[in-house]
Parts: structure tokens; C-alpha cells; sequence
């Protein structure tokens, strides 16, 4: 056996930050009236965050995504407090704290996640925002059809418990318990075949998601503003 020297690395990759920001540019007037965001995940999938999203931010662009808190996190102290920060992916036992601290929003895809994301606000005084993350079919991650129900459930007992509150103190804004809290400021899903829109996993998937964001909708409409805003929503997939 003949043993050689592998260097530390192979294959060199050199990122244009002036194309990667036109390429951007031409993606986002391609999606319009859509808006883009960032998807930085797995350190910019290869490309290198530490150099992706402050020249991504740099040429204008404030929403980034990323899978995990850690990563989020790594985001917010490269973008500083004007960037919108989404991730979705954490464990059941992951502190978010530190992630409600750092204003990094929150997918939502069990109704534990409610649960540990209403505390961490009440712990830390400050607003908690999330996004529900709907399975629509891909079945990877999200709130699949039941657990949807009971997330829908959450949020309207969540609502009365704030109404109540509201009843007793007189003035939100002033009610200890719930002046820090959790606002829904989104709904998204990940598509199997969205690169193949004739498909018809991507129709049954929108169809999903349409229904969805209208069951929500009404949720919200409902609580009087008290769990976030309909017409605010950000609506998105992947």
C-alpha cells in the first residue's frame, strides 16, 4: 500500500459577490410582485456566508433564511439588527430564548413549539414572532393536516386567554402576562417539484396551502388582532 499527501484541499471555489448580487437582482424581478429572501442555509449552501449575506445585504437585500438557530444566530451578528432573520429547524429540547433575544423568527411546526415559543417570550419580555410551517405533502417537516387543527385550536384558546387578560387589566399594552407574547407574522411550505410546476403534486400542494392560509386568516381575524395581523402576513414557499 502506497500512501500519498492529499492536500488540504482539491477544488477551489471563487465567488463573484458582484454576479451574486446581480443574479439576485435578476431573480427578484423575475418573482415580482413576490418578494425574495435569502436562503443562506448550509453556510450559503457552499459558497461561504460569511461572505454571501453581508454582500447580499449590502446590495439591499434585508430577508434571510436559514435552517437552524445556531446559523441564525452566526446571521445576526454578521447583518446586524436591521436584517429579518427566519429559521425553522430545532429540537424539542433547543433553548429559544436566546433566538427571541436576538428578534430571530421562529418556523412553527408542532403545537409544542407554541407552547415553548409563548414561554421563551414571557421569560425574556419580549414579542416572539412566528411563522407556521404547513406540510402540504412533502412530508419532511411542518404541521401536517391534524396537527394543524390543534395548532389552530392553540392559537383561538391562546387568543381568549389574551382577551381575557385584556378584561382584567384594562389595557394590553399594561396586562404583565401577555405584554410580551407571540405574533404569527407568517405562513410558508416547501414544495416537492417546484422546479416542475405542470406537476401535480405542485396544484395539490398549493391547494393545501391556499386552504391553510385562509383557516388562519380567520384565526387571526378572530383574536382582534391579538395573535398578529391577516392582511401582514408573510406568505411564502420554498
Amino acid at each position: 500500500m502506497t500512501s500519498f499527501d492529499i492536500p488540504e484541499a482539491l477544488v477551489r471555489a471563487e465567488i463573484d459577490e458582484a454576479a451574486l448580487c446581480d443574479n439576485a437582482a435578476v431573480l427578484a424581478d423575475r418573482l415580482s410582485p413576490a418578494r425574495l429572501k435569502c436562503v443562506v442555509k448550509a453556510n450559503a449552501y457552499g459558497h461561504g456566508i460569511d461572505l454571501v449575506a453581508p454582500a447580499l445585504f449590502s446590495a439591499g437585500w434585508r430577508e434571510f433564511c436559514v435552517a437552524t438557530i445556531p446559523e441564525a444566530l452566526h446571521l445576526r451578528s454578521l447583518l446586524g439588527p436591521e436584517a429579518q432573520i427566519l429559521a425553522w429547524l430545532y429540537g424539542p429540547t433547543t433553548d429559544l430564548d436566546e433566538a427571541v433575544r436576538a428578534d430571530i423568527q421562529l418556523g412553527i411546526s408542532t403545537v409544542d413549539s407554541l407552547d415553548r415559543l409563548a414561554e421563551a417570550a414571557r421569560r425574556t419580555g419580549i414579542t416572539a414572532r412566528a411563522h407556521l410551517k404547513i406540510d402540504t405533502g412533502l412530508g419532511r417537516n411542518g404541521l401536517a393536516p391534524e396537527a394543524l387543527v390543534r395548532a389552530f385550536d392553540w392559537l383561538r384558546r391562546h387568543a381568549e386567554e389574551r382577551r381575557t387578560a385584556d378584561t382584567d387589566h384594562g389595557d394590553l399594552a399594561t396586562a404583565p402576562d401577555t405584554a410580551a407574547d407571540i405574533r404569527i407574522v407568517g405562513i410558508m411550505s416547501h414544495f416537492a417539484v417546484a422546479d416542475e410546476p405542470e406537476r401535480p403534486e405542485t396544484a395539490a400542494q398549493s391547494a393545501v396551502f391556499s386552504s391553510a392560509h385562509g383557516q388562519l386568516r380567520a384565526v387571526l381575524d378572530a383574536a382582534d388582532g391579538r395573535l398578529g395581523e391577516s392582511d401582514d402576513l408573510d406568505v411564502h414557499i420554498a
